[in-house]
């Protein structure tokens, strides 16, 4: 079991280096620019939704036993 730990990380490791640390050619060939408001949209209608519903859980929680209920 530890053999194949290890060679499962020895396996990402390359993987992982590559995509969270790029060579300096590929740094340079991409350029940081801000996203669109179109993208913000989705999540801050999330981010609301979720404080809404953290916020007045008790309807939600149930109704999740509810259906909890019927299927069980």
């Amino acid at each position: 079991l530890l053999i194949s730990a290890l060679l499962t990380a020895g396996y990402l490791l390359p993987i992982t280096i590559s995509s969270f640390f790029p060579k300096k050619d590929e740094a340079l060939l991409t350029l940081k620019r801000e996203e669109s408001p179109l993208m913000w949209v989705p999540l801050v209608i999330l981010a609301g939704i979720c404080v809404i519903l953290g916020m007045f859980s008790g309807g939600l929680t149930g109704f999740v036993s509810q259906i909890a209920s019927v299927v069980a």
